[in-house]
């Protein structure tokens, strides 16, 4: 039994009075909170206006069909959003393949970006929850960086999943994407499970 191993069962047998009841409360108000959390943190209102265009044009039968075609009537609405929030929205959807965008072709520089999401996604669901909250409780960003790369989680990845505009967005944008690619890592069943580890750790300091 390695050190880890050994610190959470001394801190679990430090609180026996916890039952399944108590613990399963405790996650449903976590989980809760995090959804809260989620729509505040994670809003971009520019992109959540092209998609609302979007999501209006179909329900009213009037979507272009094509890509081009919706892209001229996302850029033609009254108040228009940004080129930015169009192109990643409408490559999005089509990638998605949400419904209405049958046909159309997502551009290349963004699906590469949408492919390289998901793989992110696969190889952090691949890490422990004891593992994530390990590196962010004890480790520095260079020894962290070293031990993701074990799971494939390479800085290269990281940067292609945030997309081709990368070098026009802000920091606080790039902090918003990454927490949208993560969002279970921040606000579901495995954001719970790390920060259970995480007050493992807390409490044995």
């Amino acid at each position: 039994m390695g050190d880890l191993e050994r610190r959470l069962l001394r801190l679990e047998g430090k609180n026996p009075g916890r039952t399944p009841e108590v613990e399963e409360a405790d996650k449903r108000h976590w989980l809760a909170t995090a959804r809260a959390r989620r729509n505040h943190e994670n809003r971009n209102r520019d992109e959540f206006h092209a998609h609302d265009i979007f999501r209006v044009l179909r329900l009213q039968g009037r979507l272009g069909a094509t890509t081009e075609e919706v892209r001229s009537q996302l850029r033609s609405w009254q108040p228009p959003p940004s080129e930015r929030a169009v192109e990643r929205v409408l490559a999005r959807a089509i990638y998605e393949q949400e419904d209405g965008t049958e046909g159309m072709a997502c551009s290349p520089e963004w699906r590469g970006a949408f492919v390289a999401t998901d793989e992110l996604r696969e190889r952090y669901e691949r890490v422990p929850d004891e593992t994530l909250a390990w590196w962010v409780a004890t480790k520095s960003e260079a020894e962290i960086a070293r031990e993701a790369e074990v799971y494939g989680i390479t800085e290269d990845l990281i940067r292609r999943a945030m997309g081709p505009d990368l070098k026009e967005i802000t920091d606080e944008e790039k902090w918003r994407r990454h927490r949208e690619m993560l969002s279970d890592l921040y606000y579901g069943e495995k954001g719970y499970g790390v920060q259970r580890h995480l007050t493992f750790f807390e409490g044995s300091a």
